[in-house]
């Protein structure tokens, strides 16, 4: 090999080193996010701050004053005394904080009223605690799961027309009780359609077709897909949302939809969709229609979800029949998508895509 030819060699790896793109400051910045900024425990209560972050190293964690509060290396803050501290996570040098009061710890708790909420609709318990006190970590526990549940958060689902009672707990084992009672589905008319109210939140209204208004596939093709490239995404945003009139239309709110994975397959749910109509995902489906926990616990058998809520998620057709109907949720491969069956168990397993007689159930947030 000549020294010509190794020094054109050379001149040619130079060359090219020079459309080599360093990577930037944007794309090597290490980011931190926590789940909250501001925090009040009373004195004794605890609580664990969680991390979202993209570095690899070792998060510190450091109270400003320990005398009120500590922190320990998993972001598990125990409340010392009354008064106010500084919490910093860091890593890599870049520090987030929450900013912490500590209270009395309640001596009584009560809430601040019973509550009526609609079948199918939610809302939040509010508490009362004597002066100064406060407690953030409260369980509620519903005696009859059948007419409302409850979350850890105190928000209340109603799932069929009655009364229950719902107990709480402070942190501290201060206990109070309340009356929920449950009303009618409420039904509105849009659109020359009889829809369910399902939310209602900052003047917007989650609604949902009362009944199953045609039939068609998920996708026509019978290949691996999401609900972001399926045709019924397609046919919702498109031709139906277009039967609308333009005042309809203008009060139906386009929205960013999460679309997680399969919950027991781990079968991908896709990218996150901009929607202004679009199904229900299996999530939503327990959040609004009753949840068991059977979602959330990966049974030995794989299928269905035969609960205390079947009832409650039985649809009819224009025709008075109770086909399969729709969910924007994968099914147990990427061929499958999850739906409701005839009976109202939750198919999380799925069905084909490429079936035509399944219903089709759409749901869109409107304004009031």
């Amino acid at each position: 090999m000549t020294k010509k030819f190794i020094s054109a060699v050379l001149a040619a790896a130079i060359a090219l080193s020079l459309f080599v793109i360093p990577a930037t400051a944007a794309d090597s910045a290490t980011t931190l996010q926590l789940s909250v900024s501001t925090l009040s425990l009373g004195v004794g209560e605890t609580f664990t701050v969680t991390v979202r972050t993209n570095s690899s190293g070792t998060i510190s964690w450091r109270s400003r004053d320990t005398a009120v509060a500590t922190v320990n290396g998993n972001g598990r803050i125990s409340a010392l005394k009354e008064g106010t501290t500084t919490i910093r996570a860091t890593a890599d040098g870049v520090s987030k904080d929450v900013e912490l009061t500590v209270r009395k710890a309640p001596t009584a708790v009560r809430a601040a009223s019973d509550v009526a909420v609609p079948q199918g609709q939610t809302t939040q318990i509010r508490l009362q605690f004597n002066k100064g006190s406060v407690s953030r970590n409260n369980t509620y526990t519903s005696s009859d799961k059948n007419i409302a549940t409850v979350n850890n958060r105190g928000v209340v689902t109603g799932v069929k027309e009655g009364t229950t009672t719902v107990t709480v707990e402070t942190f501290n084992g201060k206990t109070t009780t309340l009356a929920v009672t449950v009303t009618a589905a409420e039904i509105i008319k849009f659109g020359g359609y009889d829809w369910r109210v399902l939310d209602v939140q900052d003047g917007k209204a989650l609604i949902i077709s009362d009944k199953l208004l045609e039939r068609r596939p998920y996708r026509y093709y019978d290949e691996n897909i999401t609900w972001a490239d399926s045709e019924i995404r397609a046919y919702l945003n498109g031709e139906f949302y277009n039967s609308f009139s333009t005042a309809d239309r203008a009060r139906i709110v386009q929205i960013t939809n999460q679309n997680p994975d399969n919950p027991w397959h781990g079968t991908p749910g896709g990218v996150d969709t901009r929607d202004r109509i679009f199904l229900l995902s299996l999530d939503e489906l327990v959040r609004y229609f009753g949840d068991s926990g059977r979602l959330q616990t990966i049974p030995a058998k794989k299928s269905n979800i035969d609960d205390q809520f079947t009832e409650n998620r039985i649809a009819y057709d224009m025709d008075g029949k109770t086909p399969f109907w729709w969910l924007r949720s994968p099914g147990i491969d990427s061929r499958h998508a999850a739906g409701v069956d005839f009976r109202g168990f939750i198919s999380v397993n799925g069905a084909n895509v490429v079936w035509p007689i399944y219903g089709v159930r759409p749901a869109m947030w409107i304004t009031l």
